[in-house]
């Protein structure tokens, strides 16, 4: 699976509403992800903190972008 991991096939061609930052150990897949150019213009990195291999990130303009946003904030 290591192998066949691609940023652009996840997140360009799947548009995934919810994408769960990898495990600290596929540190590769986490930087992919990260350093992606849709990650910043496309999702909300949830929680927005330094440490980033618990994150989350949802889609901003996806349909369930607000819920999300009330589920992770509150109000």
């Amino acid at each position: 699976a290591r192998d066949g991991f691609s940023a652009d096939r996840v997140r360009l061609r799947q548009r995934p509403d919810v994408l769960i930052m990898p495990h600290p150990h596929y540190v590769d897949w986490a930087q992919a992800l990260l350093n992606h150019p849709a990650m910043t213009r496309d999702y909300e990195l949830v929680p927005p903190v330094a440490d980033k291999s618990a994150a989350i990130a949802f889609r901003r303009d996806s349909e369930c972008a607000q819920r999300l946003r009330r589920a992770v904030y509150g109000g």
